[in-house]
């Protein structure tokens, strides 16, 4: 996966999102929501089972297991776009072959400033070819919307 600036990604979520009226937003599933919102798009939030053991380290997720809830609903195809909090220190995410996703998350701690990918935190998954997009929440919840074109 290479590093793509946030500008790009950006771009791509408002092509999912084209009649959004929101101009000031970030990479984060808060702000996203927002700009859904703002076209009349509400998107509907699962709640993932076992979050608050997680959070408490109880329980922890395999990197297949996480992408699995990730894409409960529509599996991304093509190009992939990844954002996590850590991206923000460089505004830069990242940009592949989703075919390469699980191998390059099972390896991200091993790329420059990056943790184990499994944490509770926020992820932004950006599917541009199939103008899908995915939203884990840190409070433990996921929702996917794709744009019917």
């Amino acid at each position: 996966m290479e590093r793509i600036n946030f500008e790009t990604i950006k771009k791509e979520i408002q092509d999912i999102f084209p009649s959004a009226t929101v101009d000031k937003w970030d990479l984060i599933p808060d702000s996203i929501h927002q700009l859904a919102a703002s076209q009349g798009t509400y998107l509907q939030w699962e709640r993932i089972s076992n979050w608050t053991e997680f959070e408490g380290g109880q329980i922890d997720f395999e990197e297949e297991d996480f992408l699995n809830l990730a894409f409960y609903k529509h599996k991304p195809q093509g190009q992939i776009y990844l954002v996590t909090d850590s991206c923000f220190k460089t505004r830069e995410g990242y940009g592949g072959d989703s075919e390469k996703l699980l191998e390059f998350v099972r390896n991200i701690d091993q790329v420059e400033n990056e943790i184990p990918f499994v944490q509770p935190l926020d992820y932004v998954f950006v599917n541009p070819e199939q103008k899908l997009i995915t939203l884990i929440h840190h409070e433990g919840q996921v929702t996917q919307y794709k744009r019917w074109i």
